[in-house]
This record gives C-alpha cells, sequence and structure tokens, in this order.
C-alpha cells in the first residue's frame, strides 16, 4: 500500500483501550436494533467477539425487508432476546471494566451507532450514558485517502484483516477492532513512529450466541 497522503498528529492519540460495536437493525429507524456486537481491546489485545440479539421496543419492531434483506435476519433469529435497557447495561459494564474509567465505543460509521443508542433509549424512555465515540470510517477517509473506498469490508481486504461475515454485528464489530488498531499503526508510521502495538491480522472469531 502507498504512504497515506495525510497525515493527522490527532490521529496519534488513538487509544489502544477500547470496545468495538456495531448494530443491525429491523427497519430504517434507528430505534429498530435486533443484533449488537461487541470486541473490547485493553492495551492492543483484542479480545473475543460477542453477539446478541435484540427485542426492539413495541412500535419499531416492524422488520422492513429492504433491511431485511442486508443482513438477513429474522424475527425468529430475535425470539425471547433481550429487551433494550438490559443490552444498554451490558454494554454499559462491558465499556467499564472492573469498574474502572470508561472505555469509548469505536464503530465504522459511529454516527449510525451513537444515534441507535440515544434514539433507542429514548424510545424506552431511559436515558443513555454518556458515551466517546470514535469514527474508524472518518479516521480511513484522513490516514488513507488512495483507498477505493472507506467501506469497512474494503478496508479489511486491503490491510489483510481477514474474511469476515459482513452485517453480522459481531464479526463486523470484530473487525472494526482489528481496523482501528491497524490504522494507528498507519499514523505511527506516517509520524516516525514504531509499530509495536500492530495486531496480527487474522479473521476474527465470532462466538455464537454469547452476550454482552
Amino acid at each position: 500500500m502507498a504512504p497515506p497522503a495525510a497525515r493527522s498528529p490527532a490521529a496519534l492519540a488513538l487509544p489502544d483501550s477500547f470496545v468495538a460495536i456495531d448494530f443491525e437493525l429491523a427497519n430504517p429507524r434507528r430505534s429498530s436494533p435486533i443484533q449488537v456486537g461487541v470486541t473490547r481491546v485493553l492495551d492492543g489485545r483484542v479480545g473475543r467477539a460477542h453477539v446478541s440479539a435484540i427485542t426492539p421496543p413495541a412500535g419499531h419492531d416492524e422488520f422492513d425487508w429492504r433491511t431485511q434483506r442486508v443482513h438477513g435476519l429474522t424475527p425468529a433469529d430475535i425470539a425471547g432476546a433481550p429487551e433494550w435497557a438490559a443490552v444498554l447495561a451490558r454494554i454499559d459494564r462491558f465499556t467499564t471494566p472492573g469498574g474502572g474509567r470508561r472505555l469509548p465505543l469505536v464503530a465504522h460509521n459511529a454516527s449510525v451507532e451513537r444515534s441507535v443508542i440515544v434514539q433507542t433509549s429514548a424510545a424506552v424512555r431511559i436515558q443513555a450514558p454518556e458515551f466517546e465515540y470514535i469514527d474508524t470510517v472518518k479516521l480511513a477517509r484522513q490516514l488513507d485517502p488512495a483507498a477505493p473506498n472507506h467501506k469497512l469490508d474494503t478496508l479489511a481486504e486491503r490491510y489483510g484483516l481477514g474474511v469476515f461475515l459482513h452485517h453480522d454485528a459481531g464479526a463486523d464489530a470484530a473487525v472494526t477492532a482489528l481496523l482501528l488498531l491497524h490504522l494507528a499503526s498507519i499514523a505511527r508510521t506516517a509520524h516516525g513512529g514504531d509499530m509495536h502495538h500492530r495486531p496480527s491480522a487474522r479473521p476474527p472469531h465470532r462466538t455464537a450466541g454469547s452476550h454482552t
């Protein structure tokens, strides 16, 4: 890959501890999450992927065939799944390991994940935690403007992050975790730093049926 044309001092401050997150939705409304995937990274060490189905709020739970065609999930896949308040509490705990400082949430196009959390919480009348968000789409555009596009699957192939099941929330979150670490290595290289924190490129492991 050609050296990135853009260099961002802010990119050097990218964290090596964070939680990558991804949602899949029942319909175009951001208040209709039916699946969440999370992967926690501590000091550059990537943990296993967790994925959970979600029961979306009443009145926001209709499956749209166009959205469904993207991820392939059906109402049967979320039967008996926890409701949003329980899922949000799990996300909250997952971002504060050991009750310590809250880790930032990392997502590919983080405005979507932010709006899912905010809008779904509003739909069930609870207050969402004040998460910090980091957007790997914006970082990739800044650090690697020569990429053919900045979609998650394109970047995973470009950087050798492994083959994965795109639009499975668990797999997408796991690859997003690897992507942020790889982008941090690009930033360090661009600024003459080392690459000691670069993860080994490997396909993410999905733990079916695991929960946040």
